[in-house]
């Protein structure tokens, strides 16, 4: 129960305390401090050019959620968030993705398919492949909507630039 409101948006930082009482009446209490780092929301416009207008970031840490249309993402410079909801998200580009620093956001999408585990790469539900061609410094992550148990295939679903299926393949460029 708070007495306040919080409001992420000025303060960065709350204080809070955390008691709890047992079926006896005894209690524990602990004093805990909640961090909190604002990005920058940055959201495609689905009503311009049928969403299809590039999104790009600016110098520092930004969030961008791409949406619905094929679009280009470019995060610019700092640690970035490419955030994808769900499998209408498909076609998107990221022309600047870093290792060891951005992360691809897809706890919702993976919950909107019912995907309950904790590791998409390692089930199946996530496949990187080598682009070809004039693709061919390019990775493209596919998605198989049931994994490795299922019947479904895996489609491509986003183009990461100038990156390998190695350096792509790692759990930590993720947040499921």
């Amino acid at each position: 129960r708070s007495n306040g409101i919080f409001d992420f948006e000025t303060k960065n930082s709350y204080s809070i305390r955390v008691r709890t009482t047992d079926q006896g009446g005894l209690t524990f209490e602990k004093q805990l401090t909640i961090g909190v780092t604002d990005l920058n929301e940055i959201q495609g416009n689905p009503l311009i050019n049928n969403g299809r207008n590039p999104i790009v970031g600016t110098a520092g840490p930004d969030y961008l959620t791409g949406g619905i249309g094929a679009k280009t993402l470019t995060g610019g410079g700092g640690n970035d968030s490419f955030v994808f909801t769900n499998m209408r998200d498909v076609g998107q580009r990221i022309a600047d993705f870093t290792v060891g620093e951005d992360k691809l956001v897809f706890a919702q999408l993976f919950s909107s398919l019912g995907y309950t585990g904790s590791d998409p790469i390692a089930d199946g539900y996530i496949k990187f492949i080598q682009g070809t061609g004039l693709n061919s410094a390019h990775t493209f992550l596919q998605i198989d909507r049931d994994g490795l148990t299922g019947s479904a295939i895996a489609r491509n679903f986003l183009q990461v630039d100038n990156i390998t299926p190695t350096q792509l393949n790692n759990p930590n460029n993720f947040q499921f």
